[in-house]
């Protein structure tokens, strides 16, 4: 299990866990806003605010198997990671 944590100027993040089969945790704290996952061609399959929730968690039961993208902005910047979909 890989577990990523990013810290801009002003907020971190982190995607655990990676790989994930039904569920990911999106864990921020200062400044993130919203997030889009998007699939290895850039179609956004999932988009969210992020509200005062600093562990939210995200189904990605639907998703096929591969692998996928989390970008995440706030504050002006923008993280992104990638992970994967298990079975």
């Amino acid at each position: 299990m890989v577990s990523n944590l990013n810290q801009f100027n002003d907020f971190e993040v982190m995607i655990r866990p990676n790989p994930a089969a039904d569920q990911i945790f999106l864990q921020s704290w200062n400044g993130a806003e919203y997030f889009k996952i998007t699939n290895a061609v850039g179609i956004t399959l999932i988009t969210k605010q992020i509200e005062e929730n600093h562990n939210l968690p995200i189904d990605i039961s639907d998703l096929v198997p591969g692998q996928y993208y989390m970008y995440v902005f706030g504050n002006d910047e923008k993280w992104t990671e990638a992970f994967i979909k298990s079975n």
